[in-house]
């Protein structure tokens, strides 16, 4: 799990997120679940991708997806949300903070003649 995502420079990229959902269901319902997972950034959404659930007639399972590339433009909140239609199911908050530029030491040598 992350809580907080620290970075010496905006925007940035994350090179890959890996989000691991349980869904479950109720015999009255169907064994497919239409859902998606939408990325948002201080509110503004930046990226959302299909994420059905295939429950193969049982009443629990596993969502596993992972998302590559994605570019988060500025400090604050990351929301992973996970939504079945309108409906915000389930969600994670991360932090975005800015550290401040990297720094570098140099150090010179001579060599003995």
């Amino acid at each position: 799990m992350i809580d907080e995502i620290q970075t010496p420079a905006l925007p940035v990229l994350v090179p890959k997120i890996t989000i691991v959902a349980i869904a479950t269901r109720d015999a009255s319902e169907p064994s497919t679940a239409e859902a998606k997972i939408v990325f948002l950034s201080n509110g503004v959404r930046l990226f959302e991708m299909p994420a059905p659930v295939q429950f193969h007639d049982k009443f629990r399972a596993r969502v596993v997806a992972e998302i590559q590339g994605i570019i988060i433009p500025g400090s604050g909140k990351l929301r992973v949300a996970y939504y079945q239609g309108d409906n915000e199911i389930a969600s994670w908050d991360m932090a975005v903070v800015l550290v401040g530029a990297p720094t570098m030491d140099l150090f010179n040598t001579t060599s003995p003649q």
